[in-house]
């Protein structure tokens, strides 16, 4: 549900384009977090082999208490190649907050 209702700020998800409804929520609950992890500079990984991802995963990072099992997960909504990147990954891991505001 947060990949739908957050603080509007670009480490959180965007909001719906459109109000939520009976209609539609199944399916932005089914989207939400794969556009999420698709958006430009969700997951960067920098020269140094940190991998960074956004201070949302981190949230989800404490409750799984696993980094593998975070990287599945996010390595699951990612694109393919992006995807391979993450699975492979074995070096450090940060969680980045940005309080730019997002839109839809």
């Amino acid at each position: 549900m947060h990949f739908l209702v957050a603080c509007a700020a670009m480490h959180c998800p965007a909001a719906p384009a459109e109000a939520l409804h009976a209609g539609n929520v199944h399916h932005e609950l089914q989207q939400a977090p794969i556009k999420f992890s698709q958006r430009p500079g969700a997951i960067q990984f920098n020269e140094d082999g940190v991998l960074t991802l956004s201070a949302t995963d981190g949230e989800y990072a404490d409750s799984l208490g696993d980094s593998d099992e975070l990287l599945r997960r996010v390595a699951f909504m990612a694109d393919d190649r992006v995807a391979l990147r993450l699975l492979g990954h074995q070096g450090e891991v940060e969680f980045r907050e940005n309080t730019r505001i997002v839109a839809p």
